[in-house]
């Protein structure tokens, strides 16, 4: 489903099924990460549909109906985002479809709600609910954010008026 690398070392990889695996470049092995019953500092599911790395290496990890996960590298914790309808900033959707950091390394989520957006350091997510599905995001040259939907177009991100606009 999804690759990220941010170093000469390990290649983090998203699988359908399968969880998500880390590629260790030097001693050639894989190790898989699954959910573990009873475990809370395992990952949330199998189905891993988007991977965004942060410069020091820490890992965001989003998935089909499983939410978001958030690995710190160094530690080995994670912190899991699931969403709570009575939590109105929590993330919007348990389905994920993309993610990516911008400039800042503030996360955009692309959900089938819409998009998510989760300024770094900050547990309080803002929505910007397009009411259609978005399935994949893109960060331009300019910093500006894209949002590809399933059949509804594309948009962008207008930072003047801090809300998606249809481009076509």
């Amino acid at each position: 489903n999804c690759f990220t690398d941010r170093d000469d070392e390990n290649i983090w990889i998203g699988t359908e099924e399968g969880g998500l695996f880390c590629f260790n470049r030097y001693t050639r092995k894989f190790r898989q990460y699954k959910p573990e019953p009873g475990n809370r500092n395992s990952v949330a599911g199998v189905n891993v549909k988007t991977l965004a790395r942060e410069s020091d290496g820490n890992l965001w990890i989003g998935y089909y109906n499983s939410g978001l996960d958030y690995l710190d590298i160094t530690t080995g914790r994670i912190k899991h985002f699931n969403s709570e309808k009575s939590i109105p900033n929590s993330i919007s959707s348990n389905l994920l479809r993309s993610t990516i950091l911008d400039d800042s390394e503030d996360l955009w989520i692309g959900t089938d709600k819409g998009v998510d957006f989760l300024k770094k350091g900050t547990t309080s997510f803002k929505h910007y609910n397009l009411n259609i599905e978005v399935l994949t995001l893109y960060k331009d040259y300019n910093n500006n954010i894209w949002a590809g939907t399933a059949g509804n177009g594309i948009y962008r991100f207008n930072r003047d008026i801090q809300q998606f606009e249809s481009i076509y």
